[in-house]
């Protein structure tokens, strides 16, 4: 008796360990009708791709970033670049979240620009394309990126942008590893016109400038309110020169606000 119940012990153990193996297999498991495909690049040419790859492929376009300000700054240059995107990170209040979930799911044609807070536990439906701005820390975080698109037995593509910094190799080669991914037979490279990321370019770093310069002065009137505010708590009377010498520098001056508006114009007319 207890060898037989011995055996029988020893066969649930087996049937338990099968059906573990089959659900890590489920869990690292890609969507059977979805196209892999990369883009290589240096990584000051990622914005470029980016801009190309959203104005080239039409449809609902997720892209994921690492951090928060990655996303913040590819949603001001993709909106300065005439993309209709919105963006979504953990620091947005949560009605703004939805409001941008929701702009995304009535729309045919748009972008939403997250961080890991979109890769799971919400619903996202008709993703046509996924792309990783930032190469996925591990395997988990690939896999829930990418499980956005190609959903309901439905066609989708992720794109992995790869640049030559070290951690982004080493993070994409274990990727692969994982997931059995040949790069050159499981994910082609996307192909793009020389002469289009040569125009891709001008405009992106036209963006780069404006967005610089909006940058700085924000930074100096950010500069200003605290300085104002701290007199306020102290009950001090600013004196009337040291102002207007802190707010000029909030301020662009004449050379300053005429190279600001040239940018914006050959922005304007190369849209």
């Amino acid at each position: 008796l207890l060898k037989k119940k011995s055996k029988q012990q020893q066969q649930q153990q087996q049937q338990q360990q099968q059906r573990l193996a089959k659900k890590n297999k489920k869990d690292i498991s890609l969507p059977e009708k979805l196209e892999l495909r990369r883009i290589e690049c240096v990584v000051e040419d990622k914005d470029v791709y980016l801009y190309h790859f959203c104005s080239k492929y039409k449809g609902r376009v997720l892209i994921f970033a690492n951090t928060i300000n990655v996303v913040r700054r590819i949603h001001e240059m993709l909106k300065l670049l005439k993309i209709n995107v919105y963006p979504i990170h953990a620091q947005m209040q949560q009605r703004q979240r939805m409001k941008n979930l929701d702009r995304f799911r009535e729309s045919n044609n748009i972008v939403l620009v997250a961080t890991d807070v979109a890769s799971r536990g919400i619903d996202i439906p008709n993703v046509d394309y996924v792309v990783h701005y930032n190469v996925p820390r591990n395997v988990e975080i690939f896999i829930h990126r990418s499980g956005r698109t190609a959903r309901a037995n439905k066609d989708g593509v992720s794109v992995l942008m790869i640049s030559p910094l070290v951690h982004e190799m080493q993070s994409f080669k274990r990727i692969a590893h994982v997931l059995s991914i040949d790069k050159d037979r499981d994910m082609a490279e996307l192909d793009a016109e020389m002469g289009v990321i040569r125009r891709a370019r001008t405009r992106v770093k036209l963006s780069r400038q404006i967005i610089a310069r909006d940058s700085t002065q924000r930074q100096a009137k950010s500069k200003e309110d605290w300085f104002l505010k701290q007199a306020e708590a102290m009950d001090m009377i600013v004196d009337e020169d040291l102002l207007v010498s802190t707010r000029s520098k909030s301020r662009r001056n004449t050379g300053e606000e005429k190279t600001y508006q040239h940018f914006k114009m050959e922005l304007h007319n190369l849209l």
